[in-house]
């Protein structure tokens, strides 16, 4: 799906450099093995290891399935396992049999995946564009993001449907990270009432105005949230509403069931790499708590999901079921910045 992707490929690597990466690519096919893969990681970290801090995971690479984990209470079953790519000591057994549910050791790189198959719009008015200009859609919205081609304001909002949810408090994320990224004020609750008017739903919110961050949590299957749409019975937001009706946000984290497994076709979480204009990065958070505040001090965002991803003693929280369980993933480009800086235009 990347072939035809060169100029916007490059375009990319100029981007990067520009920010002080320096980048070494790997072409892989989706039928490679994920230790094959991370063989080709695990190389470049030994020939370099002090300045190789970073894995970006583009287009259809791989996936490994780890572990049996049952985080929402529908069943234990093997995860998706990006952190697999950014475990460097190499002790991450891979047959099922003994395939770890939560990290062997600490992830060393940051990893952040945009992989954009398995996404047809089932059920949209219109069918999404096929995987090869969806991925060539988000390389365009990296690139516009980085030079600040389009403006977000800093407000955030939180559409919090699960609740205190007996005092794992999962959008205590949202609520958390908002107020030092977006400021003091400028975090928005969403009403989440079953009776509340369309224009105040979650998803009227983030598509009639613009968004630097949200934070969503409900009843899920994968492809939807109750009561932050529109849907009947149960006012469900779909993760075709997401992209078809162009949510305007950057950053967007997300809680409920079968959230964690990112690789179900039309998953809510890839819908918002998959958006036209904004989405950029989105991930599932609050068991276990994810935490975003180095971002306000410059840090990339993969900085960022490699702690939390590894965090278990550093951040404490009252309640934090599943520490460093494997499934904890970013969907986005690891090297994007909550405020990145303008080129100079001579």
């Amino acid at each position: 799906a990347t072939a035809s992707l060169s100029a916007e490929l490059s375009r990319l690597q100029s981007d990067l450099v520009g920010d002080g990466w320096q980048v070494v690519t790997h072409g892989v096919s989706s039928n490679d093995s994920p230790a094959s893969v991370r063989s080709l990681i695990l190389a470049d970290y030994s020939a370099d290891p002090a300045r190789v801090s970073a894995v970006f995971l583009f287009g259809h690479v791989p996936i490994l399935e780890s572990g049996n984990l049952d985080y929402d209470s529908h069943g234990p079953r093997p995860m998706p396992a990006d952190a697999f790519y950014g475990e460097v000591n190499n002790d991450w057994p891979t047959d099922p049999a003994s395939s770890p549910s939560f990290l062997p050791s600490d992830v060393s790189l940051m990893v952040g995946r945009v992989d954009l198959a398995n996404m047809p719009g089932a059920g949209s008015p219109m069918p999404f564009p096929s995987e090869t200009e969806l991925l060539r859609n988000y390389l365009n919205k990296d690139h516009n993001w980085r030079h600040k081609l389009f403006a977000v304001p800093r407000l955030a909002v939180v559409a919090n449907r699960v609740g205190d949810d007996g005092g794992q408090a999962e959008a205590a994320d949202g609520y958390r990270s908002f107020e030092p990224l977006a400021g003091g004020g400028n975090v928005i609750d969403v009403n989440i009432d079953d009776t509340a008017p369309v224009a105040q739903r979650w998803i009227s919110v983030i598509t009639s105005g613009s968004y630097l961050w949200s934070y969503a949590c409900g009843g899920s299957d994968g492809t939807q949230l109750g009561w932050l749409g529109t849907h009947q019975p149960y006012n469900t937001v779909y993760s075709t509403d997401i992209v078809d009706q162009d949510a305007h946000v950057v950053f967007t984290m997300f809680f409920g069931s079968w959230l964690g497994e990112w690789d179900l076709p039309d998953n809510i979480v890839r819908s918002v790499l998959a958006t036209p204009t904004m989405g950029l990065a989105a991930c599932m958070a609050g068991r276990p708590h994810w935490f975003f505040h180095h971002m306000g001090l410059g840090a990339p965002i993969g900085y960022s999901a490699r702690l939390s991803m590894n965090n278990s003693t550093l951040y404490k929280n009252q309640s934090n079921a599943l520490t460093r369980a494997v499934y904890v993933a970013l969907m986005g480009d690891p090297t994007l910045r909550l405020d990145p800086v303008a080129p100079h235009k001579r």
